[in-house]
């Protein structure tokens, strides 16, 4: 990775913790369970974040987004959101059951504009694929449900 696009990075990272609240002074920081994710995952049961980018943590609790410094099962999983809904704002803080299917980030295509080689902004059918929660795979989501 070039030092430029790693700055980039840790700069959105840093923006988007402040934007979910990952700032919290004087307060412990949940740990959550770990979230396995490999080419073989078809369903993730998880918290939904659907601010910023959708993505899904094993705690309600929005501290434990930040994937700075932790061990790739203990980060936040980036959604891909193939439903067919845009809308899941609704969702937001909810305990959900994403069912679909995982692929590796850096497997997706680098857009064609001189901003998204810039960036190295990646696409799936179209859509800019956003990982803030820095794993290796992403997980495309089929169906996004409220847990029961």
């Amino acid at each position: 990775m070039h030092r430029e696009e790693t700055l980039i990075r840790v700069s959105l990272l840093m923006l988007l913790g402040l934007a979910a609240g990952i700032a919290v002074a004087g307060r412990a920081k949940p740990e959550g369970l770990p979230i396995a994710l490999d080419m073989s995952t078809v369903r993730l049961d998880a918290w939904v974040s659907a601010r910023t980018q959708l993505m899904v943590n094993s705690t309600r609790a929005y501290e434990t987004f930040n994937p700075i410094g932790k061990d790739e099962d203990r980060r936040c999983v980036s959604i891909v959101n193939e439903t067919g809904t845009d809308d899941y704002r609704g969702f937001d803080g909810k305990r959900v059951i994403v069912t679909g299917f995982a692929l590796r980030y850096d497997d997706l295509p680098v857009g064609d504009t001189v901003a998204d080689q810039t960036f190295t902004r990646r696409y799936y059918h179209g859509k800019q694929v956003h990982n803030f929660c820095n794993r290796p795979l992403v997980f495309v989501a089929n169906k996004i449900e409220l847990q029961g």
